[in-house]
């Protein structure tokens, strides 16, 4: 989750720096520095990030949901004896 968003981060032209920290892997703590220009605030760049991705990932899974339809649809078309030898290829 660090990577991610601090890769998104680092495309902001306004962000000069951003990173992130685990303290150690069983503590669930991420830390964020973010170094902005000053045009924005590092807050209003993390907000923008979130909903960039928030956005794109919802994208993505509407995608799956519709392309896990379809495959579910086509695997009940297969099943119901469509095929004439009897499902061997």
């Amino acid at each position: 989750m660090g990577n991610l968003i601090s890769e998104h981060l680092k495309q902001d032209p306004h962000v000069l720096m951003a990173g992130y920290k685990i303290a150690h892997p069983n503590v669930p703590e991420l830390l964020l520095r973010i170094q902005t220009d000053g045009t924005i605030t590092p807050r209003e760049a993390f907000r923008k990030v979130c909903r960039t991705l928030i956005t794109h990932y919802s994208a993505l899974g509407r995608e799956f949901q519709k392309e896990f339809a379809l495959r579910q649809y086509a695997d009940q078309g297969e099943q119901s004896g469509n095929n004439p030898n009897g499902g061997g290829y």
